[in-house]
């Protein structure tokens, strides 16, 4: 039986389904990028930073009025000054455990849809697979299970 050669020309039609597969995967890039730009904004995104630096100028700003209003102006007793220096940095604290927290729970979501595009991936290449006559899944060689060699027939 003699091959067919690739003779580098493609047909017109073969041209439109590479153009709609082509868009077709830009339309699920902008939906994705869409999603991400959302949750970005959700856990503070490009304003997080911002918010951060005026939390930290706060948080100085009152420690240094503590100080102030404890040693240069004699207004507040030395418990009270001790109280408050504990109660500002264990809001410190717990912001920063917060604001830790979100962003766990972001490289989460992230490691999460890198998976879950990879699943999506290997079903695909699956089913490109079983399109054209292999009897291996990718899935089996992507786990490590099995090469594509180990399923051909050996009368042939």
């Amino acid at each position: 039986m003699a091959k067919k050669r690739f003779s580098g020309r493609s047909s017109a039609k073969d041209r439109k389904l590479e153009d709609s597969a082509i868009l077709l995967e830009l339309e699920d890039y902008e939906r994705e990028s869409e999603r991400v730009k959302k949750v970005l904004k959700a856990i503070g995104g490009p304003h997080g930073e911002r918010r951060n630096f005026i939390l930290n100028i706060l948080f100085v700003a009152g420690l240094t009025g503590l100080l102030l209003f404890r040693f240069a102006f004699r207004l507040i007793d030395n418990l009270v000054s001790l109280e408050l220096g504990i109660l500002f940095v264990s809001l410190k604290i717990i912001w920063m455990i917060q604001v830790q927290a979100k962003y766990e729970h972001f490289q989460f979501w992230i490691l999460h849809s890198i998976e879950y595009r990879q699943n999506e991936i290997i079903k695909r290449l699956d089913r490109l697979q079983d399109a054209r006559g292999g009897n291996t899944p990718v899935r089996n060689i992507a786990r490590g299970g099995g090469s594509r060699n180990e399923g051909s027939r050996s009368d042939e």
